[in-house]
């Protein structure tokens, strides 16, 4: 469809012309005529330009005519077709140039007015600007149509299918198969074949275009832009047809995709809103009677009950957002909670997920708690993976009346202040916290401010904080460990990365200081108790 220099060789008045170099160069698309007759053409070429001279600003000078061709190539133009009265003979340098560089050069007889070759190779291309033109609207035509009736991603690929005859796949940004005709091919195939990494590449390097062999098929990648954002792709195997027909077809088909993320995320962000209402009214006791609870939690599909609250709180969230751009940072969003959601899917429960705050906040009936949390670990490691983000989840305590959330938030919220507090201390590495395990903390935290706490505080942990701090010592540490592993000294120099003699030198260091008995097991309970809330305390 795109006109060619070949193509340009076929009008009768061409065939008058004479093509001596750069042969190899006759598929190169001709965009715009250019004619012009200056010294230097170069600033005023363009890519696709075919120019048409009679060498008169360079006449009897062959230098010149080789710049002039450096830069026809430079500038991607088409070709050259030149008159040889005012240039004389071209040398056999100029000739073994074009060759090298695929630049078509075309001889012109001297009788020959220009406009016996601009006129009918105009028209040629305003032809073929007409042609696709009516193209591209019929292409528009059919993908608003299939927009209109609603027929989602899966009718994007089946019009594929019916206009290219090949099969068509239509992926997220984490490279998971959204959408297909393909029915033999597994929705991981593009990650199980090795692919992610050129996937990853590609994507960083924000072209448009790409492609990949898989199994000796070539498959062409379409990025599908939103809001300035990567939100998926279109991979497809290459047919046989013309480029410039397929990429009008995949760029309808791009935007059409993109209208149904749009669609997707407007949808995602009207629910959001109302499960942000009402999840605030409940929390401050906006409402009045269990039947509007019950009315608007039915109208909201949240789930039944007995439930969980789960909130996933991204460590650092504000640091990592900072130089991001606010479409970027809700795209991140969008896929997290799409994350999140994949996930739970698994676990063939009842849920609901919606952002709050910079929080993601999950509603759930889930009766396995084993599954519950290997599904919360793959959601964490995932999320890490493609973000580098650190994930931490709080989950309360089971509630059957969803007017009992605004207590069971709170101890949601709990749970993330001690998880916090315990991966700050290296007490702990894992990242999913449940307040029902966690009695003891949860007790501690809605008490920080009583005077007894405090005293209880001071008497266990004070000698040996300000000694530490005086000295840059670990002693506090050192006892904690010593005593949650049970006194095992071997087992606490280990996790310490100490020699056991050391450990046993810093045991009785603190024995000393604290002038208690630290092997009565009373005392240890009080020392291991104190710490624990010391730490609860002052880092929340």
């Amino acid at each position: 469809m795109n006109v060619t220099v070949k193509d340009a060789m076929q009008i009768s008045s061409f065939k008058e012309c004479t093509l001596i170099a750069g042969e190899s160069g006759i598929d190169n698309i001709i965009l715009k005529i250019t004619s012009m007759e200056v010294p230097d053409l170069a600033p005023w070429l363009n890519e696709g330009d075919f120019l048409i001279t009679t060498g008169y600003s360079i006449k009897n000078d062959h230098k010149n005519l080789i710049s002039l061709i450096r830069a026809l190539k430079e500038n991607k133009c088409s070709g050259l077709a030149i008159k040889t009265k005012y240039i004389g003979t071209i040398s056999d340098d100029t000739i073994n140039l074009c060759n090298d560089l695929s630049m078509p050069l075309i001889i012109i007889p001297n009788n020959m007015p220009h406009v016996d070759l601009t006129v009918p190779l105009s028209k040629l291309i305003i032809d073929n600007s007409i042609i696709k033109y009516e193209y591209s609207i019929e292409m528009h035509k059919k993908f608003i149509d299939l927009e209109l009736s609603n027929k989602g991603l899966d009718g994007i690929t089946d019009l594929l299918h019916h206009l290219l005859n090949i099969n068509c796949y239509i992926l997220d940004p984490s490279f998971k198969v959204l959408s297909s005709n393909d029915k033999e091919t597994t929705p991981e195939f593009f990650i199980n074949n090795n692919c992610t990494e050129h996937l990853l590449s590609y994507a960083k390097s924000n072209k448009l275009y790409s492609n990949i062999v898989l199994n000796e098929k070539e498959y062409i990648i379409r990025t599908i832009y939103l809001k300035s954002s990567i939100s998926g792709y279109l991979i497809y195997i290459r047919p046989e047809i013309p480029h410039e027909i397929l990429n009008i077809i995949t760029d309808h088909a791009a935007t059409t995709i993109a209208l149904n993320f749009l669609k997707t995320n407007s949808q995602i962000d009207q629910g959001n809103r109302l499960d942000n209402i009402l999840l605030m009214d409940i929390i401050t006791d906006s409402i009045t009677t269990e039947d509007e609870i019950e009315l608007r939690t039915n109208s909201l599909k949240w789930p039944s009950l007995p439930g969980k609250i789960i909130i996933f709180d991204i460590k650092d969230f504000k640091e990592f957002s900072k130089n991001i751009q606010e479409d970027d940072i809700h795209n991140i969003k969008y896929k997290i909670l799409e994350i999140i959601n994949k996930n739970l899917n698994k676990l063939y429960c009842e849920y609901k997920t919606f952002f709050f705050s910079d929080n993601f906040i999950t509603l759930i009936n889930c009766k396995d708690e084993n599954k519950l949390e290997e599904a919360l670990n793959t959601i964490i490691k995932f999320i890490n993976k493609t973000y580098e983000l650190d994930l931490l989840v709080g989950i309360s305590n089971s509630f059957t009346n969803y007017n009992d959330i605004r207590f069971e938030y709170d101890n949601s919220r709990n749970a993330i202040s001690i998880g916090k507090s315990y991966i700050r201390n290296q007490i702990t590495d894992s990242m999913i916290f449940d307040i029902s395990k966690l009695n003891l903390e949860n007790f501690i935290i809605n008490n920080r401010n009583s005077p007894l706490l405090s005293d209880f505080i001071r008497e266990y942990t004070y000698d040996l904080i300000e000694y530490d701090n005086e000295n840059n010592t670990t002693l506090y540490k050192t006892l904690f460990t010593y005593i949650k592993l049970g006194g095992n000294t071997s087992a606490a120099a280990r996790e310490l990365f100490i020699h056991r003699n050391t450990m046993i030198y810093r045991i009785n260091k603190c024995a000393e200081i604290v002038n208690m008995d630290i092997f009565n097991p009373e005392i240890q309970l009080n020392f291991y108790l104190a710490y624990k809330t010391y730490i609860l305390i002052n880092t929340n």
